[in-house]
């Protein structure tokens, strides 16, 4: 479900695995992260729709990538779906 509603909002998506448990780099909780105060409204709003869809409340929080390219942390979002 989360899948098809990126693609469906016009996301790429980059990678996508599941897991039988919690890995140690995995958030606790559910989280949407973002990378530029620009798309903060974004992931906002996606964590609004993914809990209509899911029935699971999402954090969303900000965090720092030096990998990503200059101008790309302003699309660029990873998700971690704790179920």
């Amino acid at each position: 479900a989360i899948r098809n509603y990126v693609k469906e909002q016009g996301f790429m998506l980059a990678g996508s695995t599941d897991h039988d448990y919690r890995k140690t780099w995995m958030a606790e909780r559910s989280t949407i992260y973002y990378y530029s105060g620009k798309s903060k409204f974004v992931a906002e709003n996606m964590a609004s729709d993914l809990k209509k869809l899911t029935g699971i409340s999402f954090d969303v929080q900000m965090k720092k990538d030096p990998g990503l390219r200059k101008g790309q942390e302003d699309y660029f979002f990873i998700i971690h779906y704790i179920n």
